[in-house]
């Protein structure tokens, strides 16, 4: 799995660190957490507009940094449509 380092402001640090003591894990397992959210709501924003025909599904998948059939794999995994007819 790929690794990534953030430089974040002293106040933020405290915050994750408190965070992380609260749920009994890592401060990397709370940024994943908070990486998947915003996935997931980014996710259903595109997907919205898809399904209100204001964008297409390969525009869905290039956004979400996908390729066309891996966004429908996506999408199909949650039990949403992959047409907006």
């Amino acid at each position: 799995m790929p690794k990534v380092e953030v430089k974040i402001d002293d106040r933020f640090f405290k915050f994750l660190k408190l965070w992380a003591q609260q749920e009994r894990t890592e401060e990397s397992g709370v940024l994943a957490k908070l990486i998947e959210r915003e996935y997931e709501r980014k996710l259903r924003e595109f997907y919205e507009q898809f399904q209100r025909g204001e964008i297409s599904l390969g525009y869905l998948a290039r956004e979400m940094g996908l390729a066309r059939r891996e966004a429908e794999e996506v999408l199909e995994k949650r039990g949403l449509r992959v047409t907006n007819i």
